[in-house]
């Protein structure tokens, strides 16, 4: 009786293996940054929530490539074949590390602020003026509007 309870065990443990989804996890990117991910099986649908804030290429069936576009968070779903879930998590976007890549410009008595690396991108802060505010909005979308092809 013994075997018999063993194989039963193994083919459980085998049928539950082969139908549990990838855990769920949180990814942290910067924008402008890119991240990869391996997936256990190809993927055949993907949901992203909120899209103005990453975005989801197929690299490979089996590698999805994810990209920063804005500051926020924003929910994604991968399901494979017969709707299997195989990744399900969040993914951060934050803008570069205090101190690192962070240029305050002064016109006058207006300062604005931008990101910069390889070029710079002008973001809203607490202290902006209106106008200024504005303007990194109008960046940002404009940002948005083109990486997403709209």
């Amino acid at each position: 009786m013994p075997k018999l309870s063993f194989k039963i065990s193994s083919a459980l443990i085998a049928v539950s293996m082969a139908a549990s989804p990838v855990l769920a996890q949180s990814m942290n990117i910067e924008v402008d940054q890119s991240t990869s991910l391996r997936l256990p099986a190809d993927a055949s649908g993907i949901v992203v929530g909120n899209p103005g804030v990453a975005d989801v290429i197929v690299h490979e069936p089996r590698v999805l490539l994810f990209i920063g576009k804005s500051v926020g968070s924003s929910s994604v779903l991968v399901v494979g074949k017969g709707g299997r879930k195989l990744y399900s998590g969040t993914i951060h976007v934050s803008s570069a590390p205090a101190g690192r890549g962070v240029v305050t410009i002064q016109r006058g008595a207006a300062l604005s602020t931008a990101i910069c690396e390889a070029r710079c991108v002008q973001v809203g802060t607490p202290e902006d003026s209106a106008e200024e505010a504005q303007k990194a909005y109008n960046a940002a979308r404009a940002r948005a509007t083109f990486t997403s092809g709209k």
